[in-house]
């Protein structure tokens, strides 16, 4: 079930001095030889790690809700992170809802067609796609040919 979009809560407000308390995800789609991958990440918008993340042949709502759910298993007591995405199917589904209200987590999403307002996570993927993966198409299989700090500790 699909429900209406939930408020810009964070309004571009990316910076924020302690960890766990505004997170951004996404899904982003890698083509692979014939085979499409999708990817969605969960991060710390504190030092732009990744927290968690979960990859699946198609984008569903049990994808993204897994990387959720791995990521509220790294909070502290008391941790309460804001969470926010676009206005993708999954992150308006009762699960991703559901689940969020569970832990007392808050929803927040980019406004429609406003790619700026999540725009931690594009430059993310962008800088993610630029090193794993060559113009040429393919992954990069060998680490040691790309500076893979900026995946596993963030793109800073």
């Amino acid at each position: 079930m699909n429900l209406k979009a939930a408020d810009n809560v964070l309004n571009r407000q990316f910076a924020t001095e302690f960890r766990h308390t505004k997170w951004a995800t996404d899904v982003t789609e890698f083509n692979i030889g014939s085979s499409k991958v999708y990817l969605s990440p969960i991060l710390d918008l504190h030092d732009n790690r990744i927290i968690s993340a979960t990859a699946g042949p198609s984008p569903s709502v049990k994808m993204v809700t897994d990387s959720l759910r791995m990521a509220i298993d790294t909070l502290n007591a008391g941790d309460k992170p804001l969470v926010h995405s676009d206005q993708g199917f999954q992150y308006r589904h009762t699960l991703w809802r559901d689940t969020l209200r569970e832990a007392g987590l808050t929803q927040s999403m980019s406004r429609k067609g406003t790619c700026l307002d999540n725009a931690v996570m594009e430059g993310f993927f962008s800088h993610l796609k630029e090193e794993w993966l060559p113009p040429q198409g393919g992954m990069v299989t060998h680490p040691e040919t790309r500076n893979s700090r900026r995946v596993s500790h963030g793109t800073h």
